[in-house]
């Protein structure tokens, strides 16, 4: 019995250690396009709308990091504003961007936590609805116990990174897209 108790009470103590499970930040999510990148096509430049993101997870604070749909839409838009993509605000899109989220495959445990996202782009014209662009991103990244000691936040953290890594290779692809 006492054995028990005492079992019981470091479980406790493990968890109020551990804290709760936060969301990924949308702003550590954000892929910059790198200075040493070819120039894009200019007839892409502020033409791409985000339409549609699916397949994110919300968060449950007593469970593991996810990513949501909202947050990762959020992430998508400021990088494809912050390398000039992004349609101008009032205008009319040249081309739509569907995003979904396939997986975020995530360790239950371990010092070295790899997440890997995989989301599935597709690039279609506004007027047409022809696809111009489709693609299946597939990331790592791994968080390890420098970046935190506090293993729920080094799942977001990897989370967070597997995600910016498949935004950077989004953006290696568009910048060496041409448009049709």
């Amino acid at each position: 019995m006492k054995r028990h108790v005492a079992v019981s009470l470091l479980l406790c103590a493990v968890a109020l250690v551990q804290g709760c499970a936060s969301p990924a930040m949308p702003e550590n999510m954000v892929a910059l396009a790198p200075p040493d990148s070819p120039a894009p096509d200019p007839s892409l430049m502020h033409t791409i709308e985000v339409r549609a993101v699916a397949g994110g997870t919300e968060t449950n604070p007593l469970w593991v990091s996810k990513v949501s749909d909202k947050d990762f839409k959020t992430a998508l838009v400021r990088t494809l504003q912050a390398a000039g993509f992004l349609n101008s605000e009032g205008a009319a899109p040249r081309y739509q961007l569907d995003a979904t989220l396939l997986s975020l495959q995530q360790p239950m445990f371990g010092l070295d936590l790899k997440v890997t996202c995989s989301v599935r782009y597709d690039l279609s014209d506004a007027a047409t609805g022809k696809r111009v662009f489709g693609k299946t991103i597939t990331t790592p990244f791994t968080a390890t116990f420098s970046d935190s000691a506090i293993a729920i936040a080094r799942l977001r953290i990897a989370n967070e990174g597997a995600v910016r890594k498949n935004l950077a290779e989004l953006l290696d692809e568009l910048l060496k897209l041409r448009a049709p």
